[in-house]
């Protein structure tokens, strides 16, 4: 007897299924737009720079992987910057994912700016002229007893005087610091005050930019100065606006132990 093994009509499909990868949302990239840098750390501006929302890098040429500052988001990220960091090129990747990685790449450039340079601009006590109603005489010494300085040698009391000084600084120019300097010979029971301000004429009306005032019962030996770096809208202006400096002295008697020696303008140059 033969025995015949047979499949008559019968179909088989066999179906085999491997696992795919999470298709790519064509909207998800990380993207940088715009990289900003300061004096301890870079800002990265972007789209979608937490992908994945995990193991995200920030990594700057042969620096390595930077610490990331507070709780960075899809849009911002902060980073330290290195503390050994010189100016030159360098490479920046902002990379994250955990099972797809994806990263973006940004040529920064780090030029470290020079700090802006401080100009001066000397007022001599020559440079000071009387307002026309004051009844106190005023005398500038340019050869005797040590010469170059301003005093108050007579007039009624109270002797008082108030005495103004042209101030030409270029247009967009910043004032910094405002200086007065004076020597008081004597101690013998006179108190004698100087007041400079420097004072900005706008348009309809005129506002002081800073203020140096000294109250002072002398014995000096030296020359000295007092200065203010407190300045009031301190950018100038030019185009339609002028300053100028206000002098105001106070003696207890007219002599030579109060001397006014001129003033000094700190600014930087636009």
């Amino acid at each position: 007897m033969r025995i015949i093994n047979a499949l008559l009509g019968i179909s088989v499909l066999l179906v085999f299924l491997f696992p795919q990868a999470p298709a790519l949302a064509s909207q998800e990239q990380v993207n940088i737009t715009e990289v900003y840098v300061n004096d301890t750390s870079i800002v990265i501006l972007g789209e979608d720079l937490l992908f994945g929302q995990s193991d995200t890098e920030v990594a700057l040429g042969e620096f390595g992987v930077l610490t990331i500052i507070g709780t960075p988001t899809n849009t911002l990220i902060e980073v330290s910057l290195p503390a050994l960091i010189t100016d030159g090129d360098y490479r920046l990747r902002v990379s994250g994912g955990a099972k797809i990685k994806q990263s973006d790449e940004y040529d920064l450039t780090i030029s470290t700016a020079p700090p802006p340079q401080l100009k001066y601009q000397m007022l001599p006590v020559s440079a000071f002229q009387m307002g026309a109603a004051d009844d106190d005489t005023w005398d500038f010494d340019h050869i005797t007893t040590g010469g170059g300085f301003g005093w108050i040698s007579g007039g009624s009391a109270p002797y008082d005087v108030r005495l103004y000084a042209p101030v030409v600084l270029p247009h967009g120019a910043t004032v910094t610091e405002l200086s007065v300097y004076y020597l008081d010979m004597t101690n013998l029971g006179d108190i004698s005050a100087l007041d400079l301000t420097l004072v900005y004429q706008g348009t309809g009306a005129n506002f002081g930019m800073a203020s140096v005032s000294v109250t002072t019962t002398g014995n000096y030996n030296q020359i000295v100065h007092q200065s203010t770096p407190t300045i009031y809208n301190p950018q100038i202006d030019a185009s339609v606006n002028r300053v100028y400096l206000v002098l105001s002295m106070t003696v207890t008697s007219p002599n030579l132990h109060l001397r006014f020696y001129g003033a000094r303008i700190t600014y930087t140059e636009p």
